[in-house]
């Protein structure tokens, strides 16, 4: 559960997104915001790459003084602060608990609040060519006309 797409917690699973994907898991986002219709989409800033991910919106307003949480494991969660504060700065107050009690409540509130959570419609950023294949195609391209130059990296 997080206050914004840009928020420090879902930057640090975009961050191990290929490695959560590695395992086969999958991501659910729960996004509070109260002031957006459901109808509007939303752009990533992050790239998950091919990472699972679904996500949905809270628009109660109530919700903003909930702490954002990652249920990790069946028996880990991080809990923050971030929803009460500016997401950009950081957190006064941080929570990793490693027992199954913490992480099992927390993971039955979300699901109860995913499941009154409305479809958030998420722009994911489009992969940018990377300059080796945009160089592939020119040498191709440079190949095919007969052409003796070619894009080469430095």
């Amino acid at each position: 559960m997080v206050r914004s797409l840009e928020s420090p917690a879902l930057r640090a699973v975009a961050g191990l997104s290929a490695e959560i994907a590695a395992t086969g898991r999958s991501l659910r986002t729960l996004v509070v915001l109260p002031d957006v219709a459901s109808e509007t989409a939303a752009a990533l800033p992050l790239d998950l790459g091919s990472l699972d991910a679904n996500f949905r919106q809270a628009r109660n307003p109530r919700l903003i003084d909930a702490h954002e949480q990652l249920v990790l494991a069946p028996a880990a969660i991080w809990i923050g602060d971030c929803m009460r504060r500016d997401p950009q700065k950081r957190d006064a107050f941080e929570l990793f608990d490693p027992t199954g009690a913490t992480a099992l409540w927390a993971a039955r509130c979300f699901d109860r609040l995913w499941e009154r959570g409305e479809p958030l419609d998420v722009v994911r950023p489009l992969d940018a060519p990377s300059i080796d294949s945009i160089s592939q195609a020119a040498a191709t391209a440079a190949a095919e006309a007969g052409s003796t130059s070619v894009l080469t990296r430095h």
